[in-house]
């Protein structure tokens, strides 16, 4: 069990670098001396970041920040051996809320328990009730909920070509069609030279264009529950072939990039950056490629537009997949 300066420290840094700072360490510790408070924290970039916002913070909360940065790619590993030798820090980030290792070591009482402490802070106070479910194992919290958006799919246009072209943002699939296939023949950049494709595309049959367009159609989300409570798998559902049929119409007009297949995220990401592709499967995305795209095109040469509002079953209604529960880990 963590001792009462343990506890203390903790819940220090998790209110303030999290919540905001909601009390000064001195109205905790009657110690002059700063504590330390150490941290495993995953790393997303090639190097770790500068120490600018880590020093203010420790001037800010009075602590001293010890943060070990794990590799994103290995940080499975490196989590299992300190689970397994129970060398943790203080705080943990953690994102494999599946992992067998991370749900068994929070269920034997590694982790603490802050579900019954989030109401004593306002911000952390406002974290939906969904959510804390979705984070919890067997009704305790064992980390403050990372939170995110339940749907993250839907497609990024580029807005300034549909201006170029006379076309209105496209709310059912077939205006998605020919949005996409004025991107292909009718030089939406206005260059004069047949250097566009509608859709970029990449070898992810997951996170690629099919299953958002899949969704549109009114595909099941991975199965279809029938009413006397039998399972079908997605691919067995006509919306499934009616997804198979415009995706194949799309790569046999030209209109979908023909080398999907072997085309790489980063590859994709470049042609649509570089105003080779009009349209980009997600929306996440968004604000990267804008700031990426002003220093390839330059300020005010594009502009991009969100869309995940497309009628594609003819209900009225809009259908997007998500694989989310607004959890994305917690520390």
């Amino acid at each position: 069990m963590a001792s009462k300066f343990r506890k203390a420290t903790m819940a220090l840094a998790l209110s303030t670098l999290i919540a905001g700072p909601l009390f000064n360490i001195q109205n905790v510790l009657a110690a002059e001396e700063r504590p330390t408070i150490t941290w495993m924290n995953m790393l997303h970039t090639a190097s770790p970041p500068n120490n600018v916002i880590e020093e203010l913070l420790e001037e800010y909360t009075k602590t001293n920040l010890d943060i070990t940065w794990i590799p994103d790619a290995s940080k499975e590993e490196r989590l299992t051996t300190a689970l397994a030798s129970n060398d943790l820090a203080d705080i943990v980030t953690i994102t494999l809320m599946k992992n067998s290792s991370v749900r068994n070591a929070m269920k034997s009482g590694m982790f603490w328990d802050v579900k019954p402490y989030l109401k004593d802070y306002p911000n952390l106070a406002k974290i939906s009730e969904d959510r804390i479910k979705a984070a919890s194992i067997e009704g305790k919290l064992y980390g403050i909920p990372f939170q995110k958006a339940y749907a993250r799919g839907g497609m990024t246009l580029r807005k300034d070509w549909l201006d170029n072209l006379g076309l209105e943002v496209p709310k059912t699939m077939d205006e998605l069609y020919e949005v996409l296939r004025a991107f292909t023949f009718d030089d939406p950049d206005g260059n004069g030279k047949d250097d566009t494709v509608g859709l970029g595309d990449r070898n992810d049959l997951r996170y690629s264009s099919f299953k958002t367009f899949a969704s549109y159609f009114g595909a099941p989300n991975g199965w279809k529950v029938t009413d006397d409570g039998k399972f079908i798998p997605e691919f067995e559902t006509e919306e499934y072939m009616k997804t198979m049929d415009f995706s194949h119409r799309l790569y046999k007009e030209g209109i979908l990039q023909q080398d999907f297949a072997v085309t790489s995220k980063a590859d994709q990401d470049d042609q649509f950056v570089n105003g080779k592709t009009g349209a980009y499967t997600g929306i996440v995305s968004i604000n990267g490629h804008r700031n990426k795209m002003e220093a390839a095109l330059g300020e005010g040469n594009f502009e991009l537009i969100p869309v995940n509002k497309i009628d594609g079953v003819g209900d009225g209604n809009y259908h997007i997949w998500s694989e989310g529960n607004g959890v994305n880990g917690v520390l």
